[in-house]
């Protein structure tokens, strides 16, 4: 998934902005994914993972809105 954000804009429809704004797409830090666990005693690797850390804080808009919160 270390490249979804270079895939998700070559996939882009012109017509519709399918990603409205890709510099706002962010995600958590190894830290962050931590409290994360730690908080809601949940361990989270593997896809979940990777997809926190590339996408997890912001979409960029791909997603309903800016922001997804956990």
């Amino acid at each position: 998934m270390s490249n979804l954000i270079q895939m998700l804009l070559s996939i882009k429809n012109p017509k519709n902005q399918f990603i409205e704004r890709p510099e706002l797409i962010q995600g958590y830090t190894e830290d962050e994914i931590r409290q994360i666990e730690q908080k809601y005693n949940f361990p989270i690797h593997g896809q979940l993972k990777e997809l926190l850390m590339t996408m997890g804080k912001c979409s960029g808009g791909l997603l309903f809105g800016e922001d997804i919160y956990i």
